[in-house]
């Protein structure tokens, strides 16, 4: 008889497996505009930009808030912080 706990084991590991392989597919067809994208960023930066990152769901909102975190506080040792902020508008 299999432990849940094994069980538990394999979903997760497919689960896993199956997010690598959209996300592998979604950058392999994305790479060249994502590339665009942050160089566009990196000009806009060096230009005093501000990032301004928006959502309309709740789950959008808190992604807005902590990609403007990420960009305030970079957790990368050694990297400045970039001007950003997040609107998350309630309602």
């Amino acid at each position: 008889m299999r432990r849940s706990t094994d069980i538990g084991a394999e979903r997760v590991e497919t689960l896993l497996r199956a997010r690598s392989e959209a996300n592998g597919a979604f950058f392999a067809a994305e790479a060249e505009r994502l590339a665009q994208l942050c160089h566009k960023m990196a000009e806009r930066f060096a230009r005093e930009g501000r990032l301004v990152a928006f959502g309309a769901s709740p789950a959008d909102r808190s992604d807005a808030r902590h990609v403007a975190v990420e960009f305030v506080h970079p957790v990368i040792v050694g990297k400045r912080a970039l001007p950003a902020m997040g609107l998350a508008g309630e309602g």
